[in-house]
């Protein structure tokens, strides 16, 4: 779905991100990249494949925009290295013509960092557009960002209800839905100035 925000179109994607085509750019955020590992050190059954189905829905997102840029808005990954974030650094090398940027999120602590992709560690500026990880509080510039896994509870009968993560679009700020597979959601509470643009199966429904 394409939305008009800040005096810029954007891309809105059933697969949870946005891709601003005026800029060339896909912001993608919370992949929580090494999450499943993590879990099954733990020793909890977590299957490989959702780590896996996070990282081959990224590249198909990649191979079809071939962005100049990717933003990553952070919690790229989730916890110290292991086998799935070191299989992630080699699997960046399959784009070498585009140019990611990882500003660090709150699981991205550990900073794993390699020649390909360096953590920006504070809100960045760039194309007038401020970059961040947790939502700001009053920002100056459009904010965008994720952290919170926005999701809408949208009634469906008398008593059935079922929840959808969205893009949550407000006047100076644009919240996105988390993009790995394995992670959790928090219904939010849109203002009137707010949009809600939900993810219903492939589809981006506005409310």
């Amino acid at each position: 779905m394409i939305v008009n925000w800040q005096s810029m179109q954007w891309e809105l994607l059933h697969q949870k991100a946005a891709y601003n085509k005026s800029l060339n750019a896909l912001f993608i955020a919370d992949l929580h990249i090494g999450k499943a590992a993590h879990f099954r050190k733990q020793g909890i059954a977590i299957p490989s494949q959702v780590n896996n189905k996070t990282v081959d829905d990224f590249g198909a997102l990649l191979n079809h925009y071939k962005p100049n840029y990717c933003w990553i808005l952070g919690d790229l990954f989730h916890s110290k290295n292991n086998g799935e974030v070191e299989a992630f650094f080699e699997w960046l090398n399959n784009f070498p013509n585009v140019n990611f940027k990882w500003v660090a999120g709150n699981h991205d602590k550990y900073y794993h960092e390699n020649p390909f992709l360096k953590a920006i560690t504070k809100p960045f500026v760039w194309q007038g557009l401020l970059l961040s990880h947790e939502p700001l509080e009053n920002p100056e510039l459009p904010n965008l960002c994720g952290h919170i896994h926005p999701a809408i509870k949208v009634r469906l009968h008398k008593r059935d209800t079922a929840r959808f993560p969205c893009f949550w679009v407000q006047p100076q700020q644009m919240v996105l839905p988390a993009f790995g597979q394995f992670t959790g959601t928090h219904c939010v509470n849109p203002k009137a100035t707010d949009q809600i643009f939900a993810i219903v199966d492939d589809s981006i429904v506005g409310f």
